[in-house]
């Protein structure tokens, strides 16, 4: 349930609040039939429609609802969001690249950034849309900086010795964190952060410098 219920000693209410029929069907049909690209064929078109439409839904407030309770005398909250946009945010209707189907916040929209900081231990969505349709969704548009240095640390264990040259890969994945770090401004949890990702990399070996003998580093020894 999406919404805080209150202590109430007159009941609850939820108003103006909107959901789709139609697309819950659709979504519950594909996934009972097992037909792949049927059903990718489905959810590609529903996923273009709501992202052509979507501004014209929350203009019509889609989007949004009101909650009403009583206590002593009646409340009301508003609500940032609906039945409409939590079913479409916790289903696993997203098309996937490699033919599953995703909650929208399981997935990546597919960049050339992500593709270096995460690889394959992530999911990606390679339809495109509307940064707002994306960021209502909860689609994952970058990566927090605690799952790429837990890619990092995975690539590294498999990649002991790697065959290619990762420069580009490891020049990103540095740069993305020293932004992320240079983003914060307390001191104290600034400090904390650049102490963490010191002893995390000191203890894994992560810094990546190709030679005969290794690849990989402990920058602080």
């Amino acid at each position: 349930d999406w919404i805080e219920r209150k202590w109430s000693t007159g009941g609850h209410q939820i108003c103006d609040d909107s959901f789709s029929e139609d697309i819950e069907q659709l979504v519950e049909y594909c996934s009972k039939v097992d037909n792949p690209s049927e059903n990718q064929g489905r959810l590609t078109i529903l996923w273009k429609s709501l992202d052509k439409n979507w501004e014209f839904y929350k203009e019509r407030e889609n989007c949004k609802s009101k909650y009403l309770w009583f206590y002593y005398s009646p409340k009301e909250k508003d609500y940032g969001t609906s039945s409409f946009l939590e079913y479409l945010r916790n289903s696993s209707w997203v098309p996937g690249e490699n033919g599953g189907f995703y909650k929208p916040s399981e997935v990546f929209i597919d960049t050339k950034q992500n593709r270096l900081l995460l690889g394959n231990n992530a999911s990606y969505v390679t339809l495109k849309a509307r940064e707002s349709f994306l960021k209502d969704l909860r689609v994952n548009i970058e990566p927090e900086p605690e799952q790429v240095i837990e890619h990092l640390i995975a690539y590294r264990q498999d990649n002991p010795k790697p065959r290619e040259n990762q420069v580009k890969k490891m020049e990103t994945i540095y740069r993305f964190l020293y932004d992320k770090l240079n983003g914060v401004k307390e001191p104290d949890r600034l400090n904390n952060a650049v102490q963490e990702i010191r002893g995390t990399f000191d203890e894994h070996a992560l810094l990546y410098l190709p030679r005969e003998d290794n690849a990989w580093w402990k920058p602080y020894k």
